[in-house]
């Protein structure tokens, strides 16, 4: 995997982080119409 400096991570985000996360923004009924931004760690 990658590494980036200056990326709090230090590397890139994977596909499966972002499934999660949309996963989780999905079913959580406490974050109607959010926005979560995805960046990749750039």
């Amino acid at each position: 995997m990658a590494k980036i400096e200056g990326n709090p991570l230090g590397r890139f985000g994977t596909a499966e982080a972002m499934a999660s996360t949309m996963s989780h923004t999905a079913e959580n009924m406490y974050m109607p119409e959010a926005i979560v931004q995805v960046s990749g760690g750039i």
